[in-house]
């Protein structure tokens, strides 16, 4: 039987989840093209695969099950191969990051450093971007691995490699600057700057904020770059939440100055999302480096 790869992984993504959705879904492509392939496989073995139950569902017919158990061998051995063959192959070393722009000026140099010291073969190639643009690189398959504060749901694997700590910060001229323990109902009566509206990153912390009981009722100014923020900041128009790694060496510095307010420490979570399945030898072992650096997690002491 000649059955391309692809079409033998189709079928066994249908085959394994009952459902042609489900496996449009998993691999990115429409459900006609799923159905496309699933008759093309039918074609050559010249037998019926599947037969429809109640719903949506799909059950295999006997000589479907003996493709299956057959298919699945071949994906696993095809899969065992590439990852062996990747070893000896140059233009498949090079791990491709896609990095939320705050965690890949801040962050990630100090992993690359490791990595590339401790795997000198490799080659990386990193995205720094908006959050909602590495999502996409991930999607459309251009980044191996995507670093951002937030899982998007099951569409990919994803682990927590970190926390971030976030902080309210003032001007040490900003009368707030030289009070202790503020309350939330205090604070959010003080004019607030912060990023654009219309960004899902900001809606996020907006929504994490809200969970620690605070609400942005005096947002006066909102801007795209966390550089313009820190400045405005700065200039004491007003008070803005910012992660502690942007901040740190305004704080070091004297130019910001970080709000006592009464209130538990605000964290964000930074996960690695990839694809589902196996990874290949390159990216496992970034992966790796990344969650033994423990270097995406802020600690409270970082402010001192």
């Amino acid at each position: 039987m000649d059955s391309s790869k692809r079409r033998l992984e189709i079928f066994v993504k249908v085959a394994e989840g009952e459902s042609i959705g489900a496996a449009a879904s998993f691999f990115g492509i429409s459900q006609p093209s799923v159905s496309a392939h699933i008759h093309g496989l039918e074609r050559q073995v010249r037998v019926p695969l599947f037969v429809r139950e109640s719903g949506r569902r799909l059950k295999l017919t006997a000589a479907g099950a003996t493709v299956l158990a057959y298919a699945q061998k071949v994906v696993a051995l095809t899969k065992e191969l590439e990852d062996g063959l990747q070893e000896h192959r140059s233009d498949t070393q090079t791990i491709r990051v896609g990095a939320q722009r705050l965690l890949a000026a801040r962050v990630l140099p100090g992993i690359v450093s490791q990595f590339m010291r401790r795997f000198p073969a490799y080659r990386l190639s990193i995205n720094s971007e908006t959050q909602e643009v590495v999502y996409r690189l991930l999607r459309a398959g251009q980044v191996d691995i995507a670093l951002i504060f937030t899982d998007h749901g099951g569409d990919f694997e994803s682990t927590i490699v970190g926390h971030q700590r976030m902080v309210f910060v003032a001007a040490p001229t900003h009368p707030l600057a030289r009070r202790s323990g503020i309350s939330l109902e205090e604070l959010q009566e003080t004019p607030f700057i912060e990023g654009l509206r219309e960004s899902e990153f900001v809606n996020q912390l907006r929504s994490i904020l809200a969970k620690s009981g605070f609400i942005h009722r005096k947002s006066v100014l909102n801007l795209q770059d966390p550089q313009a923020i820190k400045f405005a900041v700065a200039d004491g128009l007003g008070v803005s939440c910012s992660f502690l790694i942007n901040v740190q060496d305004e704080i070091r510095e004297g130019r910001l100055k970080v709000l006592d307010v009464r209130c538990p420490p605000i964290t964000v979570p930074v996960y690695a999302l990839r694809a589902k399945g196996a990874l290949s030898t390159p990216t496992r072992r970034f992966l790796e480096t990344v969650e033994r650096s423990g270097a995406f997690s802020e600690t409270v002491e970082a402010i001192a």
